[in-house]
């Protein structure tokens, strides 16, 4: 009992310490003039133009991440697209391991869906491996 009241009253405190930390009040009576501050800056004895030349490149920051973002995004939608057709492949196929592709390629994602596509799908749509030459019957003379 004495470790929950004691639990209990940390977690108090740790709820309450920010609001008591905004609730400070802080005196701000300083004195400017004794520190020798000159708070009034005279903007035109410097010829910044920060309008001009910052806008226009945070434009172009921005309008880089955008085609960023779009690219980004497009390859993510082929690979996922791609995947999914490699485990509906998968289901469909019968052969050995298959639990075990589709449980890769549903967790582990893009890279086992192209490896399985490699090794498994091209591999039995080309015959089993072997070549093109070899399955051409030559014609009767």
């Amino acid at each position: 009992m004495k470790h929950a009241i004691t639990r209990a009253g940390i977690t108090l405190l740790a709820l309450a310490a920010p609001a008591l930390a905004l609730g400070q009040t802080y005196d701000y009576d300083y004195n400017y003039d004794d520190y020798n501050y000159d708070y009034n800056y005279n903007y035109d004895d410097y010829n910044y133009d920060y309008d001009e030349e910052a806008g226009a490149a945070f434009a172009a920051l921005g309008i880089g991440f955008m085609i960023f973002a779009f690219f980004a995004g497009l390859i993510g939608l082929v690979c996922f697209v791609f995947t999914i057709w490699m485990i509906i492949d998968a289901a469909k196929r019968n052969f050995d391991q298959k639990v075990l592709w589709i449980l890769l390629m549903v967790f582990l994602g893009f890279i086992p869906a192209v490896i399985y596509y490699f090794m498994i799908k091209r591999k039995n749509v080309t015959g089993a491996g072997k070549s093109a030459a070899a399955t051409v019957t030559p014609p009767k003379q």
